[in-house]
């Protein structure tokens, strides 16, 4: 068994739960049905292989599954997993909470309607206030199973400015 003070990355804790999968010899299917666990057996088994990166708030129960429930071992595997996790926040590229101005991320500017007919109107200054739509519930549904460690798809099909970047 891995050392949860040795873990520092992703590929680490990766490693770890592999090693706690095999050394406890427990299926997917039976973590998944124990106390308090919420993770489907797919979804442990991203962790387990590195395909996805589990929350804290659903990695907890799983770890009392396999028999980790002393708060000092726990606190342990929890100071990794915040390792592992704040490792991957300082690798390159920019979080989209983190932009703060829509335009970098190429939404198109407003324009007024004289400017639509070339009578010498102008782009406005800021956007409008964004209207929510049927489809922002979907998209919010994929983002928050992400975040529980199931990955989806989302595609986004529309003519230019119809919103589909503010969408996200």
């Amino acid at each position: 068994m891995i050392d949860p003070h040795e873990v520092r990355t992703r590929e680490d804790l990766q490693r770890a739960l592999h090693s706690l999968y095999v050394g406890v010899a427990v299926s997917y299917h039976k973590l998944a049905a124990a106390a308090g666990v919420t993770a489907a057996p797919n979804t442990i088994h991203g962790w387990v292989q590195g395909i996805t990166f589990p929350r804290w708030v659903n990695l907890d129960p799983v770890l009392r599954a396999w028999g980790i429930s002393e708060p000092g071992a726990l606190r342990m595997w929890k100071d990794a997993h915040t390792r592992a996790s704040d490792e991957f926040r300082h690798r390159p590229g920019v979080s989209l909470s983190e932009i703060l101005d829509p335009f970098a991320l190429e939404v198109h500017e407003t324009i007024t309607a004289s400017s639509a007919e070339g009578r010498g109107g102008g782009k406005a200054e800021m956007l409008p206030p964004y209207i929510a739509r049927a489809h922002d519930d979907l998209l919010a549904g994929v983002v928050e199973r992400a975040l529980d460690g199931c990955s989806g798809i989302a595609v986004m099909l529309g003519d230019s400015s119809t919103g589909k970047t503010r969408a996200l």
